[in-house]
């Protein structure tokens, strides 16, 4: 009996041992499947710009029709149509450069499900990038650059404009993530689904993880868990927030406005 306890003791301890690295191991295995999807979305993005007179495909905002945007489906933690319905997918600009397959809109880290079950997509789009002002598109952020066209970025560099990233499921609805830049907040809210990184894919053609620094992102998710939009506490000198800032947009130098520095 005494030598069967020591060894269901060892086993235990070994148990106790292995499983933070299983834990590890499979963040590791998801945040790279991520980036995989990043990749192929980026790809997309570059393929229609290269189709369409180097202009970007339009963001998805509530008011363009399927076939005037990359994304039309809207999802929450709720009962939206868009979550399991796949249709607004295979129809949207973004679905021909995709294959039609549904699996490269959701990240791997995005496991707790909707109401009316697992959401089709994780990933929204720059809501400075792909600005159509004649389908609707709205600049959440005076005094800041929108963009139209591939080669209006300069600012920031391609290598450093994101593009898309995984969106909070309690932030999630179309598949634009709006940024605050004049003033330190996020009114939408970037995912923190591998533990506290996350994936976002660059205007070069490049993905990349995001390791954040500050907590203010790790944001429990349950489908019991209220909608959540501009998440407190957030202030001029948070890390986190700055390098959101200062790779989603530029301030406009043809406008006047009042600029929120960070260290």
């Amino acid at each position: 009996m005494i030598e069967l306890l020591v060894v269901i003791a060892i086993i235990a301890i070994l148990a106790a041992l292995l499983l933070p690295a299983l834990s590890r191991a499979r963040i590791k295995a998801e945040s790279v499947w991520c980036i995989n999807n990043l990749k192929e979305l980026q790809l997309g993005w570059a393929a229609y710009a290269h189709d369409n007179n180097d202009n970007m495909m339009p963001n998805a905002e509530f008011l363009p029709t399927a076939a005037h945007t990359w994304c039309f489906a809207t999802e929450d933690l709720l009962l939206q149509n868009g979550n399991t319905n796949p249709v607004p997918y295979l129809v949207s600009l973004m679905a021909p450069y995709m294959a039609s397959q549904l699996g490269v809109y959701r990240c791997p880290g995005d496991k707790v499900p909707s109401v009316n079950g697992q959401r089709i997509r994780s990933y929204s789009m720059n809501s400075q990038m792909g600005y159509v002002r004649a389908y609707g598109s709205l600049n959440y952020n005076a005094g800041w650059l929108t963009y139209t066209k591939t080669s209006d970025i300069t600012c920031p560099v391609p290598a450093n404009a994101f593009i898309f990233t995984a969106e909070n499921a309690r932030s999630i609805n179309d598949g634009s993530l709006q940024m605050g830049l004049a003033s330190p907040s996020f009114p939408d809210v970037p995912a923190s689904y591998h533990g506290a990184l996350e994936g976002f894919s660059f205007a070069d053609g490049h993905a990349a993880l995001r390791k954040w620094l500050t907590g203010i992102l790790s944001i429990p998710i349950g489908r019991s868990a209220a909608v959540l939009h501009y998440v407190p506490g957030v202030t001029a000198n948070d890390v986190d927030w700055i390098w959101a800032r200062d790779h989603t947009s530029c301030p406009d130098p043809s406008a006047r406005t009042s600029i929120v520095q960070g260290p």
